[in-house]
């Protein structure tokens, strides 16, 4: 059983596929579990991959959404905490 993207229902259903609609209370543990499947191909394509960061990105957009959590208020928390202590580029590490 794979998480695969809305869009795609019909297209492997006419492909022949077995595919369904999970019922609301595993719809958050297969984002879940889709979330580590798309940073696990993130880090195959070595950090590299545009399309891999988008899928990443989705996957956390409806992750926030299944949990009540809008994706602006996400959005400005990383505004402000950017703004107030920085992001992680420069390489800053704790000892």
């Amino acid at each position: 059983m794979k998480l695969v993207r809305d869009g795609l229902r019909n297209v492997l259903q006419d492909a022949g596929e077995e595919v369904f609609v999970a019922p609301g209370h595993l719809v958050e543990p297969l984002l879940r579990g889709k979330l580590l499947e798309e940073l696990g191909e993130l880090a195959a394509a070595k950090f590299q991959s545009a399309e891999e960061y988008a899928d990443v990105l989705q996957v956390l957009q409806d992750l926030a959404r299944e949990n009540q959590v809008e994706w602006g208020d996400v959005e400005e928390a990383r505004r402000i905490k950017k703004k107030d202590s920085g992001g992680f580029g420069i390489g800053v590490v704790l000892v």
